[in-house]
């Protein structure tokens, strides 16, 4: 289904006239917040800065806007509410492109639109089209701003492929990812392409049972040569190659246990140097120039914030200018326009969604272009602490606190254990669940357990197959330590509340150390590790079964051990009141998980709060979905935690 489309020549929603509505909101701030407050979305979301910081592009809800504060923004796009904006990019000055995906047929599209001045001289698109496209932007070929080289995903015989194909976007034609248009030839089954900076493919990545392996050939093309076979399973990802065409630049974790910049030699076919690893953290990425494509420096998350560290001083210069300019605050440099001098930064803290600021470096000025969440500046928010653990087995664990914005003496703590368990991790970032339990009382505390992501390949591996015991061991670490070190934490009102893992683990929690916990609240939880295996997904996907039994353990070889650390098998241990919450279409952890335990505990004579939300997944979409969950769930802490 295509896009309403309103074209408008005025401004519509100037971000400026936005961030002026900052200052009303704080004068309500007598008004008690409310739910919509804390977990409505930032006012706007995909921010991009155009090549010459001329444009600004925008999502607002189910809109996309385009333009500047001088000319007014034009509504581009306006989608249904089942329709996600998956990828936003200017390919050229004037010139853009959206990736939108529908939920109801699972289809997506990529739609372009061209901006420029009518015959009014008012800011207007002046062309569109779309195509059907499943893949994503590789390269914008900014001097060629109607073409793009986009990828497609190819699945033949279980190998997992990407072809490349050089584009129109504007070309009316339901054939653009034709034979004539793909310029990957004879690189059937890389995942993963390079180019130098005269925009030829010349190193490829490919996978084989997931060992990776990085291809070459000449910049005139030719023959692809294999250079470099790893030794295990190992993540890389390639980034950029020298000017020289000699040395590749990319993240992996090939010799070192935290992901790390390296240089591969592409003429040797050896892996020449580790440039920068980090002694706790993995590196999220490397930073490069479009037009010198040797590493400047790196970011990673850093007990729950980004962080950069450069090797250039020209660039280490500019972000201290950035930190004396937003004290105390996160900022991430989102946006640059190609000359270098203007920078779009994003400016938060654990409070709100933060600030977007257009920065001009040759008058040293930063501008608010944005608040992204108007309605909470003036309010009285709580910031997340951090808390550093070291667990048993001498794992170095992350916790964050959020204590209420309104203080007090005691104060009761709820536990908040994030899904996965493997490769998921919390951050001190906004977060509308942590501020709703604290404007109500609660200190809040997320434990980065073993196995969360960001913290290196061991710290990852610790987490295997310690459902109920090891990482369980973490938490409670945790929570010892927040009480050692706030006393106004009252250790006799501590629950323990998550979702999906986390909801698993708040049983767990309570079957094994009731006397840490009060009370248990569950959404989506497992409590059955042996059921996770009946999933009809996993019958027809072999290898996301190995994956499973790689994170939970084999149902047929350690039946035992998993029955043991299930809920539903231990119901006679549960002592603790209990929260059950479920969506009816939950497709990842399927509502049977709590009806089982509800019907075993209520055989037992402890009828467990249940609430059973129709229509919702493993998660909520909008604001009420999720309202439906903390109306019933708040008061169920409430009855056991508040005096």
């Amino acid at each position: 289904m295509r896009p309403t489309r309103n074209i408008v020549s005025t401004c519509l929603l100037a971000l400026a006239g936005l961030a002026a509505s900052a200052s009303s909101a704080q004068q309500t701030d007598a008004a008690a917040l409310r739910f919509d407050d804390l977990f409505r979305p930032a006012a706007v979301r995909s921010v991009e800065l155009s090549p010459t910081a001329e444009y600004l592009v925008y999502q607002s809800d189910q809109q996309v806007y385009a333009g500047n504060e001088e000319l007014g923004y034009v509504l581009i796009f306006d989608f249904s509410n089942n329709e996600r904006i998956r990828e936003i990019a200017w390919i050229g000055e004037n010139t853009l492109i959206l990736r939108a995906y529908n939920r109801d047929t699972g289809r997506s599209r990529l739609y372009s639109s061209r901006l420029g001045l009518d015959e009014n001289g008012d800011l207007a698109e002046l062309a569109w089209e779309r195509h059907p496209v499943r893949g994503y932007l590789h390269d914008a070929l900014l001097d060629d701003p109607d073409r793009v080289v986009y990828a497609r995903y190819r699945d033949d015989d279980d190998v997992v492929a990407v072809d490349l194909y050089k584009i129109n976007v504007f070309e009316k034609s339901n054939r653009l990812f034709r034979g004539r248009n793909k310029i990957n030839t004879g690189s059937d089954e890389f995942v993963e392409y390079v180019e130098d900076q005269a925009g030829n493919y010349v190193v490829g990545l490919k996978r084989q049972n997931g060992i990776p392996e990085i291809w070459q050939r000449s910049a005139g093309g030719g023959e692809w040569q294999q250079r470099w076979v790893a030794n295990k399973e190992s993540s890389i990802h390639p980034v950029s190659v020298s000017p020289d065409g000699q040395t590749l630049y990319a993240l992996s974790n090939v010799t070192t246990d935290k992901t790390a910049a390296v240089e591969f030699d592409l003429q040797s076919g050896t892996l020449a140097r580790v440039i920068y690893e980090h002694e706790r953290f993995d590196l999220g990425g490397i930073l490069v120039d479009d037009d010198h494509p040797v590493p400047y420096g790196v970011v990673f998350s850093e007990q729950g914030l980004l962080r950069y560290h450069f090797f250039a001083d020209e660039r280490h210069e500019e972000f201290h200018d950035l930190q004396e300019k937003f004290p105390d605050k996160g900022i991430v440099i989102i946006g640059r326009a190609n000359d270098d001098n203007v920078l779009l930064v994003s400016a938060s803290t654990s409070k709100d969604h933060g600030e977007i600021f257009r920065c001009d470096k040759l008058s040293d000025s930063c501008e608010m272009v944005i608040s992204l969440s108007p309605w909470l500046e003036g309010k009285s928010l709580s910031e997340t602490l951090v808390l550093e653990i070291e667990a048993e087995e001498g794992l170095l664990v992350d916790a964050f606190l959020t204590l209420p914005a309104a203080g007090g003496n005691s104060v009761p703590l709820v536990v908040m254990p994030h899904g996965g368990p493997i490769g998921v991790r919390d951050s001190r970032y906004y977060s509308g669940d942590v501020q709703w339990l604290a404007h109500n009382g609660y200190a809040v505390l997320q434990v980065n357990y073993r196995g969360s992501s960001g913290y290196g390949r061991e710290f990852v591996e610790a987490g295997l197959r310690e459902w109920g015991r090891g990482i369980e061991d973490d938490i409670d670490s945790a929570v010892m330590r927040a009480l050692q070190t706030y006393p106004q934490l009252d250790r006799d009102r501590i629950g323990i509340f998550g979702a999906s893992y986390g909801g698993y683990s708040a049983l767990m929690s309570i079957i094994r150390n009731p006397e840490l916990y009060q009370c248990a609240a569950s959404f989506a939880g497992v409590t059955d590790l042996t059921l996770m295996f009946a999933q009809s997904r996993l019958h027809r996907n072999p290898a996301l079964r190995e994956e499973l039994i790689r994170i939970v353990g084999d149902p047929d070889l350690d039946y035992e051990e998993q029955t043991s650390n299930s809920p539903v098998y231990r119901y006679r241990d549960i002592r603790r009141p209990v929260f059950l919450a479920h969506g009816t279409k939950d497709r990842i952890v399927d509502i049977e998980h709590s009806w089982r335990l509800r019907m075993l505990m209520r055989l037992q004579g402890t009828d467990p709060d249940f609430v059973v939300i129709d229509d919702i997944g493993h998660g909520f979409s909008n604001v009420r979905e999720a309202e439906l969950l903390y109306d019933p769930l708040l008061r169920f802490l409430d009855k056991h935690l508040m005096p």
